[in-house]
């Protein structure tokens, strides 16, 4: 009996042993500690796709989305004041039309940015001196014969390699303007309301290189629904919607000349988990959640000790009959 006991001790030991070697934070040697007191900055660097010659002239203009502060060995969000009533979530910061909407919110609420900047002879142009936070890029004046550039999202810092990097480089892809075709954009409307009160109407933009071009008002009459037609191929279009509803969040997606715009409640009735637009959020990119599957692993490696262990001693039982 004692030394089952014994044998059980030791079964234990091999498992707190294999879980801490997995509970250590080997994550903060990912990039260490982020100083949050360090400047940063952004360089935007614009080629030609196809020839890869720089452009020159295309102005760039720098819009402070979030502060950034710690969470764990995470980097966190907070929306900053003039973003705070946008009305969609940094939950995914990858999700569809995020960048969009943060930027037809920034135009109709008149926000001119931290500050531009414009593409030199080398394409180069770049944002010195920048706090740590997320900034949202945005081309702001076109070159002759190119799209605009998408807008995007850049933290500072952000993890590259496994490493905080405070002076980050983006390249963002650029094409030539199409020659002119007539072409047109259908929005839809829906509604994830979960009890909530849907409001009679909201009103869309139709976005011309970025910036607001028309309007529509969708409601129950159009059934949720609008078409633009006899667009211009030479120009880049796409839908936002403004001044999202309270107690709602909104989500974009795009397939062909169809943008559906899906507003869901965030009201306590809501049957799915919708954070306000005050929530904080985790940064993927620096790689930290990993923890979990660091845990599944630590278990599973537990597991197979376990067994290795009992049939080790089982054989040696079977020996000593």
């Amino acid at each position: 009996m004692k030394k089952r006991k014994n044998n059980i001790i030791i079964a234990l030991v091999i498992v707190l042993v294999i879980m801490a070697t997995f509970a250590c934070p080997a994550l903060a040697s990912d990039g260490g500690a982020v100083d949050l007191t360090r400047n940063g900055s952004i360089s935007v660097t614009l080629l030609d796709k196809v020839k890869q010659s720089p452009i020159s002239g295309a102005k760039f203009t720098l819009y402070r989305v979030a502060d950034a502060y710690h969470s764990g060995y995470n980097l966190a969000y907070t929306f900053t004041s003039d973003f705070m009533n946008c009305g969609i979530s940094l939950d995914n910061l990858s999700q569809d039309g995020l960048e969009t909407h943060l930027s037809a919110y920034a135009d109709e609420r008149g926000l001119s940015g931290e500050k531009s900047e414009s593409t030199d002879a080398n394409g180069l142009a770049t944002f010195l001196n920048l706090d740590t936070g997320l900034y949202l890029v945005r081309q702001t004046e076109a070159v002759s014969g190119y799209y605009p550039t998408n807008s995007f999202l850049v933290s500072v810092p952000m993890t590259i390699n496994s490493e905080w990097v405070y002076d980050v480089d983006a390249s963002p892809k650029v094409e030539a303007r199409a020659e002119s075709q007539e072409t047109q954009l259908t929005v839809k409307k829906v509604w994830v309301s979960n009890g909530v009160a849907v409001p009679d109407a909201v009103t869309v933009a139709l976005l011309r290189d970025g910036i607001t071009y028309k309007t529509a008002v969708l409601d129950r009459t159009n059934n949720w629904g609008f078409t633009w037609q006899g667009l211009d191929t030479a120009y880049t279009w796409t839908a936002v919607e403004l001044d999202v509803p309270d107690s709602y969040t909104v989500h974009y997606s795009a397939s062909g000349n169809i943008v559906t715009i899906t507003n869901k409640s965030t009201g306590t009735g809501s049957q799915e988990t919708t954070p306000t637009t005050t929530h904080t959020t985790t940064l993927v990119q620096t790689g930290d959640n990993s923890n979990l599957s660091l845990w599944f692993t630590a278990l599973l490696l537990s597991s197979l000790g376990l067994g290795v262990y009992f049939i080790i001693t089982g054989k040696k039982k079977k020996k000593s009959k």
